[in-house]
């Protein structure tokens, strides 16, 4: 039995590279374009042949449903988000005491750098620690950890917070700053 050829406005054409890449260079040698070849798309021949000798079975030519009508889609407004930044009244830590423990576990990060041009960037990065130390402390004091389990755990909550987790060196105060912004437009929680 002979096969039909499909008519020339259901066919594709199949792609071709002719040894080339996306960039068009030559990456096969000795490979022409050759004669374009067209591949039929079979569901539309079913369609022509309204499922003779077709494998998708025939086709259903009822007429159209028509088209419910469309309710107008309600306008979304947007539920402004709250942003939560929780502080506690009373710290869990004073100040000073606060500092000279970031002092003496930042101290070890700048062995070796004595000079007068580091002072400022240590000062830097201690002030934005102090910062964002007192703000994930409120946080997790405002989520139910009791307040002495987070002063127990408050080395290792400053060694994810502070240290950098390949290098194993202090966080850059550009990096600080960037989580304190982060923690003020979004929140502790989403930060």
């Amino acid at each position: 039995m002979r096969q039909r050829r499909a008519l020339r406005q259901f066919t594709l054409s199949t792609g071709k590279s002719a040894g080339r890449n996306s960039l068009g260079r030559i990456t096969v040698f000795h490979r022409g374009g050759g004669l374009k070849r067209l591949e039929a798309l079979d569901c539309l021949i079913a369609a022509c042949d309204a499922g003779r000798g077709s494998s998708f079975g025939p086709l259903d030519l009822s007429p159209a449903k028509e088209p419910e009508p469309c309710l107008p889609k309600p306008k979304v407004v947007p539920i402004p988000r709250v942003i939560l930044v929780p502080e506690l009244e009373k710290p869990l830590l004073t100040d000073i005491q606060r500092r000279a423990e970031l002092q003496q576990r930042l101290v070890f990060y700048f062995i070796g750098k004595n000079e007068r041009r580091h002072l400022p960037l240590f000062l830097g990065i201690l002030e934005k620690q102090v910062l964002l130390e007192k703000r994930v402390e409120a946080a997790l004091v405002r989520d139910g950890f009791p307040a002495h389990i987070v002063l127990g755990w408050r080395s290792q909550i400053r060694g994810l917070l502070f240290n950098h987790p390949i290098r194993r060196r202090a966080l850059s105060e550009n990096t600080l700053n960037r989580y304190l912004g982060q923690v003020k437009r979004e929140g502790t929680r989403q930060s």
